[in-house]
């Protein structure tokens, strides 16, 4: 079919976008589950200061813009402050084994977040209740325990429910 055979007036919408945090709240690819990309999700609305090189939580609420200029979410402090990726155009392995080092290391904190003990576990309760939100209700988990795909049988919703609505 050419572009020619095409009906005329048909307006086309194509989007791109990655479906990691829109569409799927995991991803499978790089071993991030629910609980983890939540966790993950509530470091980046999760604004504080850094003192000392030590980033502190100041709001326990999450918040979407900066409440001032001093103030930097926990994810960012981690990307851009204690495990910024060197630059590494010449391709150096040792480099590369560094960044690869502070990429893991950057990925397991913000997995564990709100956890006891970790800098945002006085957000605890917004993990808690995006975690509650998207578990698959308890007359539904069996049919979803059935289901033949394997990313349909945990507990949890694959899709994000408000992509149907």
């Amino acid at each position: 079919m050419s572009g020619d055979d095409l009906p005329e007036n048909k307006a086309h919408l194509v989007l791109h976008f990655d479906v990691n945090k829109t569409v799927l709240l995991c991803d499978p690819v790089s071993g991030m589950d629910i609980r983890g990309m939540l966790q993950s999700s509530t470091s980046e609305c999760a604004w504080g200061i850094v003192f000392d090189d030590v980033w502190t939580l100041t709001h326990d609420k999450p918040l979407f813009v900066a409440p001032s200029p001093d103030h930097i979410t926990y994810s960012d402090y981690l990307e851009y402050g204690e495990f910024k990726l060197e630059p590494n155009p010449e391709g150096d392995s040792v480099v590369r084994q560094r960044n690869k080092e502070a990429k893991a290391a950057k990925k397991e904190l913000k997995k564990i977040f709100t956890n006891p003990g970790q800098p945002g576990e006085k957000m605890r309760h917004v993990y808690e209740l995006l975690e509650s939100r998207l578990r698959i209700p308890e007359h539904l988990q069996a049919a979803c325990a059935a289901h033949e795909l394997e990313h349909l049988r945990g507990e949890y919703f694959f899709l994000l429910p408000s992509f149907f609505r």
